[in-house]
């Protein structure tokens, strides 16, 4: 009997109703083959949204797809089911994979023997497959934009399947055959195998991607070996002077010379060639100019000692460069973690305040450590405390460029912390830092301002939009080092009409229009 989708919905948890029966679009002439684990849920969902039912597929005529899986990505999901549902453990659900334990470890191939799919879609990978409803399909569920491996249980789970990988192989032979039928095998080229580059062939391998390796210190395959790959991934190290472990280091960039010459090594024109080192904002562009490879910067999120971890699940991505749907499919093959594609300069930036951060938090949390110890109070409790504040502080809030901070609590409370630091007989200063820092940004702004040799209007005379206060402000601080320089600064109650430059402290005009003339400093 024919099922709409609210039907379905209501009664998902009867296992009868979907006995030889799939989703089924008699306008389009198209079914749909739900596969337990393979997005059947998100598309139960959309069904009524592209007008299908759940019903026997009477005509073989129609177009049939399928959303497929990389095994190992499909048995994490399946697995957890089955601890969740069942209460199984991890090791009982490996000793049970292909028996009645549990219906979702049944194989992806077994709910397709019944038909003959023209479209099997990777679900980690939506691509379009040139058929006009299929691909709207595709294209609405990529704008949902729904993480699907975002459950961590999952992803340990998964991390934890290394361990099995022959015992998966051998149960769910039929499902590698299934995701590789009609697939070229990407195979990768890992040019340095050190601590990083030796686990990344390990994670690769495991995936079910083959390589091969260029090291010029260990056993190596040929240069021609390694051109032929589909994709190179260079892994070797971009050394310093400066490693900060001395009190001497000074500021330095690193040395490219091995980069460099690993670019001319295998220069091979348009072969994507993925740089996995840690390079200066500015670099890869440099280099790009220099080499017929298609250059994509791409560094590692990982920790020393984990990296395998760090390489299957990272906090993200960062993908500066050209496009290329080779590199995306092999991260997607050995990580579920969000990729973030832009220019080499925003994700050679990324990783660089990634490690930024890092070290602030380091230093302001043993900052917390010394003044705790001096002032006989439990530091680690007080650290604790601002963990939960997940709107403020462990949250995305203040998290974007923007105007500097204000008001009648922050910049007073910094400078208390200043004197008590000092007081304290703490020899170094965190809250001075800030405060001289949020100086010389307010002088940078300044300068800005005084460089279009335009009288400037600074829109938004508070410390903070939709407050009247101001206590503290920044813009009444910007403004007072502009007069400083020698220009001219009014605030947004000044209307007369002419050419100024206009800074958005607010990003809220107030009525203000631009002469053509005029020029705009918008830091949101």
């Amino acid at each position: 009997m024919m099922m709409e989708p609210q039907d379905v919905i209501e009664n998902v948890n009867d296992m009868n109703i979907w006995h030889n029966k799939v989703w089924v679009n008699h306008v389009t002439q198209t079914y749909f083959v739900p596969i337990w684990r393979n997005g059947n849920t998100e598309f139960m969902y959309l069904a009524d949204k592209f007008g299908y039912v759940l019903d026997k597929l009477e005509n073989p005529e129609y177009t049939g797809y399928a959303f497929i899986r990389h095994p190992i990505k499909r048995i994490a999901g399946q697995i957890w089911r089955g601890m969740e549902n069942q209460g199984f453990t991890l090791e009982h659900c490996i000793e049970n994979l292909q028996t009645d334990a549990d219906p979702h470890f049944r194989t992806q191939q077994s709910f397709l023997d019944a038909y003959d799919c023209e479209h099997l879609i990777d679900l980690d990978n939506l691509q379009p497959v040139g058929n006009v409803h299929i691909d709207a399909v595709i294209e609405y569920m990529l704008e949902q934009e729904q993480p699907r491996s975002a459950n961590k249980n999952k992803q340990q789970i998964q991390q934890q399947l290394v361990n099995y990988k022959s015992e998966i192989e051998t149960a769910y032979h039929a499902d590698y055959e299934l995701y590789y039928r009609d697939r070229e095998p990407a195979h990768v080229g890992v040019i340095g195998n050190g601590k990083i580059g030796s686990v990344l062939i390990e994670v690769l391998n495991s995936a079910g991607i083959t390589t091969s390796v260029y090291d010029i210190k260990g056993p190596t395959d040929t240069v021609e070996r390694v051109l032929s790959s589909r994709l190179l991934w260079i892994c070797v190290d971009t050394p310093t002077d400066s490693w900060g472990d001395t009190a001497d280091d000074q500021a330095t960039n690193f040395d490219y010379t091995r980069l460099q010459a690993a670019l001319d090594q295998f220069a091979c024109v348009g072969k994507p060639t993925i740089v996995g080192c840690t390079v200066a904002p500015g670099t890869t562009r440099s280099l790009s100019e220099t080499t017929d490879n298609h250059l994509i910067y791409m560094p590692f999120l990982i920790s020393q000692g984990d990296v395998s971890r760090g390489l299957t699940h990272p906090d993200c991505w960062f993908v500066g460069g050209p496009y290329h749907n080779t590199v995306e499919h092999v991260i997607k093959e050995i990580s579920e973690s969000d990729i973030h594609w832009g220019s080499f300069e925003e994700a050679e930036l990324a990783k660089a305040m990634y490690n930024a951060w890092i070290i602030q938090k380091i230093n302001f949390a043993n900052w917390a450590g010394d003044l705790g110890y001096e002032l006989d109070a439990d530091a680690h409790k007080v650290m604790h405390w601002l963990t939960k504040c997940d709107q403020l502080i462990t949250g995305p809030a203040y998290m974007t460029p923007g105007w500097g901070d204000g008001g009648p609590c922050h910049p007073r409370d910094n400078l208390m912390m200043s004197w008590l630091n000092t007081k304290l007989g703490i020899d170094y200063d965190p809250a001075w830092n800030n405060h001289t820092v949020r100086i010389m940004q307010a002088e940078h702004m300044a300068q800005r301002a005084i460089s279009t040799e335009l009288p400037v209007i600074i829109l938004g005379k508070s410390y903070k939009r939709g407050i009247d206060d101001t206590t503290g402000s920044y813009s009444v601080l910007v403004a007072n080092i502009i007069r400083d320089m020698g220009g001219e600064v009014y605030f947004e109650d000044h209307t007369q009409p002419g050419d100024y430059c206009y800074i958005l402290a607010h990003n809220e005009w107030y009525g203000h229009t631009p002469s053509e003339k005029s020029e705009i400093i918008n830091v949101w």
